[in-house]
């Protein structure tokens, strides 16, 4: 149909408007093109000669050009409503594409990372056959970068190798809110996003998959109703936090799983940059983790 409308002189703009010089200009120009296109060698066209003809075909090839503008008209509606589940599709693929990447990277983890994940996955283990399920705290100082990054790609691994008894939170020393810079590093990941609440500490819903309720992000304290009180491992997601916090009350486990801070790039040029190299060795890590205790259950 496009090629139709671009043959008989029809432009379309980018909001599928379409635009079109006068039938009594267009339609003669391009019909004459066509004759000159169709006739035999050593003929010379003689239009006067054939008016009945001539005419006929301008009437044929104005009425197909209705056709086709009625067509695009019907179309456009159809394209406008599929763009949200295409704008989802999109997401999802991009969600697949990095998880992938993060699975391969685990050959990229330092040796000592690997002992750190591997008595991780040993402390998890434990807990699922004491208790039958395990919830995972990721803590650092303001419950805004990396304790929130780590919720998220534990959830997501957690979920993709089956282990629906591993549940995952974060929380801080001090309440703030998820940095935005946060929010924006899971966005290029792929994850769909949307926010409400309060404006000084959002609620963030993030869907990653339509059968499993979305990761809800915010920043807390350790005493926040959320978390869980009992039968938890911390995992230490700071320097700062795991100094501060000598003493992690009904806490089975303590993992001193640090991160550098991508803080360190705030405002400055490569800001996106160092948000998504840690959140992605922060996903790699996360997916090792529960590889590790997928492979060595029961």
């Amino acid at each position: 149909m496009f090629a139709l409308l671009k043959r008989l002189g029809i432009r379309l703009t980018g909001q599928h408007h379409v635009v079109g010089q006068a039938y009594s200009l267009m339609v003669p120009q391009v019909l004459a093109v066509q004759l000159k296109k169709h006739r035999k060698p050593g003929c010379k066209p003689n239009l006067r000669q054939s008016p009945p003809t001539l005419a006929a075909s301008a009437v044929t090839l104005a009425f197909s050009t209705f056709l086709a503008i009625l067509g695009l008209i019907a179309v456009v509606p159809y394209v406008h409503a599929a763009e949200p589940q295409q704008k989802h599709l999109f997401e999802k693929q991009v969600l697949i594409s990095y998880s992938v990447k993060a699975i391969d990277g685990r050959r990229l983890i330092p040796a000592d990372r690997r002992v750190l994940l591997s008595n991780a996955a040993s402390g998890i283990r434990k807990a699922l056959g004491d208790h039958g399920t395990v919830d995972l705290v990721f803590v650092c100082t303001h419950n805004s970068r990396r304790s929130q990054l780590a919720q998220v790609w534990a959830a997501i691994a957690a979920s993709h190798y089956q282990l629906d008894r591993v549940r995952s939170h974060s929380c801080g020393t001090e309440t703030t809110a998820c940095n935005t810079r946060t929010v924006a590093a899971l966005e290029r990941a792929g994850l769909k996003i949307s926010h409400s609440g309060d404006e000084q500490n959002p609620f963030y819903s993030m869907v990653y998959a339509a059968e499993l309720p979305p990761i809800v992000l915010f920043s807390k304290a350790f005493e926040h109703v959320s978390l869980p009180n009992d039968h938890f491992i911390a995992m230490m997601c700071c320097d700062h936090a795991d100094q501060n916090c000598p003493n992690i009350p009904s806490a089975i486990q303590r993992v001193p799983l640090s991160y550098v801070d991508p803080k360190i790039s705030d405002d400055r040029d490569d800001e996106a940059e160092v948000y998504d190299e840690r959140c992605l060795q922060i996903a790699t890590e996360m997916f090792e983790m529960m590889k590790l205790v997928a492979q060595n259950r029961d």
